[in-house]
């Protein structure tokens, strides 16, 4: 675009530079040619600048083909009828009016953004804005001339912190985004909105009064994406006044007319004194996030979201995934992140295909059978893994402090000392591998124990064992590293684990190779290890197993969101379900889809 007029750029058909832009207004040399403008006066290094220029509109009335143009935070003087009538896009953060002059050709206009200004009132049915708490009723709202903002789809007006009210909807009947965020002031949007068929947005977010202005949204029966972000939903009530009959009625509750008003409020659940029963029915997505809600914040009943796709729970006050969630049938995106009461998520939606959740303590996720593959986005904290069914499983053992972590079809733990077990009596060596063939044998291998004892001079403090596991024969390797972040002293610790395998990985004759390595190798003064193989002698017999060994993620099961890209190597990493890049590897699939329990057979 430069090279239109390098020197002169008043002759281009564009200007992007504000520098060029605040010149070309200045001198007032405009053109026919212009069809975009951009001029933002705090982008300017000189603050005089921006302090003492008023820009005359006259200076616009040259640029009749002009279609884009943005003034951000620039004084005006003169006439509005000035700007070019073929404007679609325009752009005027920190418009100094209180009202929109009437004056100003917006029939071609398709984009409208007033962010940052200082309206009080946006009605363009007449010229006397509508006055703040007064209702305008549908019919007053018709304008009988011509619709001034017919061709209107896209109105910003966020961050008007004075702006009251919103009116006049008929006349912009091809609106398809309202977008009112952080307008904390505004308390009434006219019911003439309803008029408005295309709307499919509306962002209300940290809006202090949204609750009111719900129950005028839910005359709009098309919108599909609601935001209401920071809206305090979980602390502000319905006032019963003349219209508690219709909120009882709509949701079931019956009153007679010998029953006080006061009476009734108090019997009413915290749950049907809510806003939230205005929600719109059309919703495809609702965002939610940091409205201080909790479980008792919302209806028992939220079966009129049926067609709901996405919501946003984050940053609110939830102890558990609440019970409306589970009903939500074509729900594909639930975010529930950031709850610090948050101890359990039982049972999400099966359709889910995102699901986003972190514990800030110790907490539990379950999930159903029939789950379909979902994207996993969990923050990763600093303290202990929770129990997250089919990725990772702490449970107390009999008689003893210590814990079984349970991941992979591996199950492992550590203890002090260093004690070797009786049973482990296969295999013994000292150092940090050993290669072996599997010996014939009636019985099938169901899998094999192997432990470790770590012993120096002092203590320390180490973050995982590395444990490589390869079939030399079938070509197939599994790294696994063990739980993070344990201590050891002089006395020892050891490592004890039972690795469940298939009934293909390991057969007779094949080449065995195990290795160990460490990230503090060389604080041992010893490392001794054993290995014993598990054969499944009676096939018929329950092994108590059966639950684990119905996850889906494990030795045996479906390892191919692990495989590196070294054919026929796994690294068990659970890290990976959560988005977590790793260094150590990388990985042939990066989408990490997850299901808990293999397929039903």
């Amino acid at each position: 675009v430069r090279q239109e007029s390098p020197k002169k750029p008043w002759k281009r058909s564009r200007l992007w530079c504000h520098e060029e832009s605040f010149n070309v207004l200045d001198k007032n040399k405009g053109s026919g040619k212009l069809k975009g403008l951009v001029l933002d006066m705090e982008m300017l290094e000189k603050e005089d600048i921006y302090e003492s220029f008023e820009l005359e509109t006259n200076a616009l009335s040259k640029m009749d083909n002009l279609m884009l143009l943005q003034l951000n935070f620039v004084k005006f003087n003169g006439s509005y009828k000035n700007f070019p009538k073929k404007l679609r896009w325009l752009c005027m953060h920190g418009f100094s009016l209180k009202s929109l002059p009437l004056d100003l050709p917006m029939e071609n206009m398709v984009v409208l953004d007033m962010s940052y200004s200082n309206l009080e009132s946006f009605d363009m049915s007449d010229g006397n804005p509508q006055q703040p708490g007064k209702r305008q009723k549908l019919s007053s709202s018709c304008s009988k001339g011509k619709q001034l903002l017919r061709s209107l789809k896209i109105l910003n007006l966020s961050f008007c912190e004075q702006l009251q009210s919103l009116g006049g909807f008929s006349e912009f009947p091809a609106l398809e985004r309202l977008i009112l965020s952080n307008c904390s002031s505004l308390i009434e949007v006219c019911e003439s909105i309803e008029q408005c068929d295309g709307l499919d947005l509306i962002d209300l977010s940290y809006c202090n009064n949204v609750g009111k202005l719900l129950k005028t949204i839910n005359k709009v029966k098309k919108v599909k994406i609601l935001k209401l972000d920071g809206c305090n939903l979980g602390e502000t009530m319905i006032e019963m006044g003349d219209d508690v009959e219709e909120t009882l009625n709509c949701n079931n509750l019956g009153m007679n007319s010998q029953t006080s008003s006061s009476t009734i409020v108090e019997a009413i659940p915290r749950a049907f004194k809510s806003y939230l029963i205005y929600l719109p029915s059309s919703l495809v997505c609702l965002q939610l996030q940091d409205c201080k809600l909790s479980n008792e914040s919302f209806p028992k009943d939220m079966s009129s979201l049926s067609m709901l796709k996405e919501l946003y729970l984050d940053r609110n006050f939830f102890v558990s995934l609440p019970n409306w969630v589970r009903s939500l049938s074509r729900i594909e995106i639930l975010g529930i992140g950031e709850n610090d009461r948050l101890e359990s998520l039982e049972h999400p939606p099966p359709t889910l295909k995102e699901l986003r959740f972190d514990f800030d303590r110790d907490g539990e996720a379950t999930f159903n059978r029939e789950m379909s593959p979902v994207l996993l986005n969990y923050r990763v904290a600093a303290h202990d893994w929770e129990n997250i069914e089919g990725i990772h499983k702490e449970e107390d053992m009999r008689d003893v402090e210590e814990k079984m972590v349970y991941e992979f079809g591996i199950f492992g733990t550590w203890y002090m000392g260093k004690e070797m077990p009786n049973w482990i009596s296969d295999r013994m060596w000292k150092g940090t591998s050993i290669s072996f063939t599997i010996p014939s044998s009636p019985c099938n291998i169901r899998g094999l124990n192997l432990f470790f004892v770590l012993t120096t001079d002092r203590w320390f403090f180490m973050y995982f064992v590395s444990i490589k596991i390869s079939n030399i024969t079938k070509m197939c390797t599994w790294i696994y590293d063990t739980s993070e972040g344990f201590k050891g002293s002089r006395e020892g610790i050891t490592y004890l684990s039972h690795w469940m395998f298939g009934k293909n990985e390991m057969e007779d004759g094949d080449q065995i190779t195990i290795s160990l390595s460490a990230d503090h190798d060389g604080l041992f003064r010893r490392m001794e290890c054993g290995v014993s193989l598990v054969y499944d002698e009676d096939e018929d017999k329950d092994d108590g197993l059966g639950y684990y060994k119905s996850w889906n993620h494990i030795i045996g099961g479906d390892l191919s969101p692990f495989q590196t890209t070294t054919p026929g190597e796994y690294y068990l990493q659970r890290f990976h379900f959560f988005g977590n890049k790793s260094f150590l590897c990388d990985y042939v699939d990066e989408h990490r889809r997850f299901t808990a329990f293999r397929p039903s057979k």
